[in-house]
């Protein structure tokens, strides 16, 4: 028996009331959810962005680049370790 059946106006109002919340406090919870993750993605690519230029001025590879094939050989394989390609494995919490 629900109260809707009951003609029971009070029940229903804090039924209803109560779902609301329910779906407000959800809400809030998914948003602050998201926020982290993408706020932790973005300080883990600038920590690992700033540690990648780090190691590689502090070595002076950049002296040891010879020629410009070498120079494609070390680019494409810096695209291959992308920090974007990371991220969404390392940061989803879902």
């Amino acid at each position: 028996m629900t109260a809707i059946e009951h003609r029971n106006k009070a029940e229903f109002i804090q039924e209803a009331v109560f779902y609301i919340g329910v779906f407000a406090a959800s809400t809030i919870v998914a948003v602050v959810s998201r926020f982290t993750e993408e706020r932790l993605g973005l300080l883990w690519r600038e920590f690992l962005t700033r540690n990648a230029t780090n190691m590689y001025l502090d070595e002076g590879t950049y002296y040891r680049l010879q020629t410009a094939e070498d120079w494609r050989t070390r680019t494409s394989a810096l695209r291959r370790m992308s920090v974007h390609s990371l991220l969404p494995r390392c940061l989803s919490f879902s």
